[in-house]
């Protein structure tokens, strides 16, 4: 992974953010899937 645990938990969080619900933990799971393939959405 390129990124650390803490990074993706304040990615996650950013996330959280602009969305509500199911979407937020959604969307940081698309965030962290990305990461692992080696890149950003």
């Amino acid at each position: 992974m390129g990124r650390s645990a803490q990074s993706f938990v304040n990615e996650t969080q950013i996330a959280a953010e602009f969305l509500e619900g199911k979407e937020s933990l959604t969307a940081g799971m698309a965030v962290h899937i990305a990461d692992l393939m080696g890149g950003t959405p």
